[in-house]
């Protein structure tokens, strides 16, 4: 399983939130984080979301950063299963965006790939 920070969380929620106004069907456990735990609520900005560090997430990776990635990929219309496991069917589909958008299609998610992704 991947490790992710508390500013990396903050900011795979501030995507969820974002992906959540388009599709209300995509709504997981972990966005309870903040209704629990308001205090560390903080406003949804999305030049904020490009500045903060994100977790590189390869094959074999698992949770919920993987699931975000799957359904980014989803929205740029790749067919993924939103799992939270980072396996072959997931990592073609970053292969195939890497590609497309001319990054190097090593199949490991980066800041240059979430920039694209998000």
């Amino acid at each position: 399983m991947a490790s992710v920070s508390y500013q990396q969380t903050a900011t795979l929620l501030a995507i969820a939130y974002t992906l959540i106004e388009s599709d209300r069907y995509f709504i997981p456990h972990y966005l309870r984080i903040m209704e629990t735990h308001p205090d560390r609520a903080q406003p949804l900005n999305t030049a904020a979301t490009a500045n903060r560090s994100l977790p590189t997430l390869r094959f074999g990776d698992s949770g919920d950063a993987v699931r975000v990635l799957q359904r980014l990929l989803l929205n740029n219309r790749y067919a993924v299963k939103v799992d939270g496991v980072f396996g072959a069917l997931t990592e073609t589909a970053v292969k195939a965006f890497q590609n497309q958008r001319n990054l190097s299609a090593d199949g490991v998610v980066g800041s240059r790939t979430w920039r694209e992704l998000t």
